[in-house]
């Protein structure tokens, strides 16, 4: 079983796709199949994304955070890929932006107690997946960015048409516990730093010893677009090789 079967096989959906630069993780994330989303919304720090969403993509460069309007504006675009290009903000500019796009996401307004109210994208009758590239920005620990309202969204959206939401990042070590703990499903790609390695054993469920013999090497040595499925509720992993 690959990353897109796990996908199509769950109903609520939080998946984390973790490694080292390079390593293959927003393609990945990009070349997957999100069936029961009517909108796929790309957050691009790093303008990855825009390379890779070639069809049915609206790519959008952000330079101030929207105001709920327009971001309802967006949803009703006729492209089923939306792809936000977030690199000219800075770090915290960032956590605002998504603070107010989770807002929107939730509850169809900006928190101003002026601010004209919209329905909940669910009442529109919309399901979102919602993909997230260097995720420590908006949900690091302590030191990073954290996202109130985007921590919120991933615990609860499933409730609101919130049917996926995929993170994207480098280090273990650098997303918030709580964060990790609410993804069920992880592609483990090449992996080296030991404090990165030892939390992606407590995530596979490896005793230390049958870990360090082999599991540890294969995260170490993977190749670019192989990875180590984890499906963490049903204790199970596999392998997944590249195509050839």
């Amino acid at each position: 079983m690959n990353l897109q079967e796990k996908i199509n096989e769950l109903k609520s959906k939080r998946v984390a796709i973790v490694g080292v630069p390079e390593c293959g993780k927003s393609y990945l994330a990009s070349h997957l199949n999100y069936p029961r989303a009517d909108k796929v919304i790309y957050f691009d720090r790093v303008g990855v994304f825009r390379q890779y969403i070639t069809t049915s993509s609206a790519i959008l460069r952000i330079t101030t955070t929207p105001t709920a309007q327009q971001f309802f504006a967006l949803l009703k675009r006729p492209e089923k890929n939306i792809v936000l290009d977030v690199q000219l903000l800075d770090d915290d500019q960032i956590v605002e932006f998504m603070d107010a796009l989770s807002q929107f996401l939730l509850y169809g307004t900006q928190p101003a107690a002026n601010q004209s109210t919209l329905a909940p994208v669910a009442q529109h009758g919309l399901k979102i997946a919602l993909v997230v590239d260097e995720a420590p920005d908006v949900l690091g620990q302590s030191g990073g960015g954290y996202s109130k309202k985007f921590a919120v969204l991933c615990r609860a959206g499933r409730n609101y048409g919130i049917e996926y939401v995929v993170l994207i990042f480098q280090r273990l070590q650098d997303m918030h516990k709580r964060a990790l703990a609410l993804c069920k499903i992880y592609a483990l790609m090449q992996i080296c730093h030991p404090l990165d390695l030892e939390e992606a054993r407590k995530i596979i469920g490896e005793p230390e010893a049958e870990f360090k013999e082999g599991t540890q090497k294969q995260l170490r040595e993977a190749k670019q677009g192989e990875y180590l499925l984890v499906d963490v509720e049903k204790s199970t992993s596999e392998w997944v090789h590249r195509e050839a």
